[in-house]
């Protein structure tokens, strides 16, 4: 089963939004409780809504809402949680899916590219089997015995929704996480170790066009990106 790390929503605006004192993150949560770092050039609001962490950056170029797992209190948790992540990739899916919808609804500015981005894994018994399932989704033999594999391609798709092509990005990978997890007092420390095989996806509307995305069709074209991202989690990478 893939979990997912983090997703993200990526929008670049026909205007640069950096200067504006919009409070999009409490009007989107309904809650002041989170930081704010503002420079001349870069703003993030970070904060924790709904047990899961929900941070947004802008920048002269674009706007980018990140959902990903909060860190657990006591680091020892992961000596039997793992990895933080956001649970199964189809409900994180729906979740930021109905958080994001709001916002396209109400406080985004007119834009003219998005992006659905994020990454997934599948938590596997060693680094063998890890590349063995990773096999699975690629359109060749992959070799289990192999190292440091890396396997990035575009595969465009066309909109439904508006009059061009998607960028469907994916980078296939497996990897290992290792982490030293230290306790107070006189006790050892541990190190968890997890295998992964890795998916990172950046499914985009095309760069070619400067023209702004029509906002009555936002919610939809970013359920299409939604569609064509969770397709390649499913069916592999020639989904």
């Amino acid at each position: 089963m893939w979990r997912a790390v983090n997703l993200q929503l990526v929008c670049f605006p026909v205007e640069p939004q950096i200067g504006l004192a919009a409070n999009w993150w409490s009007n989107l949560t309904g809650s002041d409780e989170y930081e704010s770092n503002r420079k001349r050039m870069e703003r993030v609001d970070d904060g924790a809504y709904q047990g899961r962490g929900l941070k947004m950056q802008i920048d002269l170029l674009r706007t980018v809402w990140i959902r990903g797992a909060i860190a657990p209190d006591e680091p020892a948790a992961i000596l039997t949680t793992g990895i933080p992540n956001l649970g199964d990739f189809r409900e994180a899916c729906d979740d930021f899916r109905e958080l994001m919808h709001r916002w396209l609804l109400t406080d985004c500015p007119p834009i003219y590219r998005l992006s659905f981005a994020g990454h997934f894994l599948q938590k596997q018994e060693s680094r063998e089997a890890a590349y063995e399932k990773l096999g699975e989704y690629l359109p060749f033999v992959l070799d289990p015995q192999a190292t440091e594999f890396l396997y990035r391609i575009n595969r465009k798709r066309r909109s439904l929704v508006i009059d061009g092509e998607v960028n469907c990005l994916r980078t296939w990978s497996a990897s290992k996480y290792e982490v030293e997890v230290k306790f107070l007092g006189a006790a050892p420390s541990q190190n968890y170790v997890e295998f992964d095989t890795s998916l990172q996806f950046d499914v985009n509307t095309s760069e070619a066009s400067r023209d702004e995305l029509p906002r009555d069709a936002l919610c939809d074209l970013f359920d299409e990106l939604i569609v064509m991202a969770r397709r390649i989690a499913d069916e592999g990478d020639e989904a």
